[in-house]
């Protein structure tokens, strides 16, 4: 006879670099402090739909569901994990103190984990979009009312308006991860937009 322990460890997510998008846009672009979209097998199994944070703006907890993400060794706050028209996908922040190049990303799902090297830019943008009331995807836009604009309420001229966008970079005053800026100041991006 013989006695010894058996630890089994569920498999962890299939992660490649090709797993990982801008949340906005879904382009391969990704940079520190911006939005990004994990797609990939054994992220959110069991789950239909979307598995929200419970405080919409921040601060985001680390831990959603069975699900952790942590990249270059530091904790990410995650927005949402579960199935999307069949796929399997967790949206989380990339931390502010993250560097520039090639990093690595694990996600565990109750505890198998994955890991795959991301190559992060000092900025990656992506502009949030939405289906208008034509069924044409336009970019989010806020009026200064608050109200969202669409084709039944256009931005008129001369308004400032604002656009919902990730991975701008750095800005001015620095916003940590997880934080938002000042409330009633704006945090100013340090690159050039165009």
């Amino acid at each position: 006879s013989q006695t010894f322990t058996l630890t089994v460890a569920p498999p962890g997510p299939s992660l490649t670099t090709a797993s990982f998008a801008n949340a906005a846009g879904r382009a391969p672009a990704l940079s520190p402090c911006g939005l990004a979209t994990a797609t990939a097998s054994g992220l959110a199994p069991g789950i239909q739909g979307l598995v929200l944070q419970s405080n919409s703006f921040g601060p985001w907890a680390t831990t959603l569901g069975r699900d952790t993400v942590t990249v270059n060794s530091v904790a990410a706050p995650i927005y949402s994990v579960g199935t999307v028209n069949g796929l399997e996908q967790i949206t989380f922040q990339v931390p502010c103190e993250a560097p520039v190049g090639s990093v690595p990303v694990t996600i565990n799902v109750s505890g198998g984990s994955a890991t795959a090297n991301i190559v992060l830019t000092a900025a990656g943008p992506g502009i949030f979009e939405t289906a208008m009331s034509d069924g044409v995807n336009r970019a989010v836009v806020v009026r200064p009312t608050g109200e969202f604009v669409s084709l039944q309420n256009p931005a008129r001229r001369g308004e400032v308006v604002r656009v919902l966008v990730t991975g701008l970079g750095p800005t001015t005053p620095v916003v940590a991860t997880g934080a938002l800026p000042v409330p009633g100041s704006d945090a100013l991006v340090t690159g050039q937009v165009i």
